[in-house]
């Protein structure tokens, strides 16, 4: 007999409280989304701008050993 199925929450895509400031991941993940939308050579202020917003994430971001 096999062990039935625990329910699990759904994955929800996207925020769902507009007020609810962004985590350092989501606030990543967000920068990392639009950096993506720029090509490698595209040096317009949007793809600047874009590229600011990644590297600020990425420094606010905390990484795995500085959990404890």
């Amino acid at each position: 007999m096999t062990t039935p199925r625990k329910h699990r929450k759904p994955v929800v895509k996207g925020k769902q409280d507009p007020d609810r400031p962004q985590t350092p991941r989501e606030e990543y993940r967000a920068a990392l989304d639009e950096l993506n939308r720029y090509s490698e050579n595209n040096e317009t202020a949007e793809a600047v701008d874009a590229r600011d917003r990644f590297d600020k994430a990425d420094r606010n971001r905390r990484r795995w050993w500085s959990f404890r």
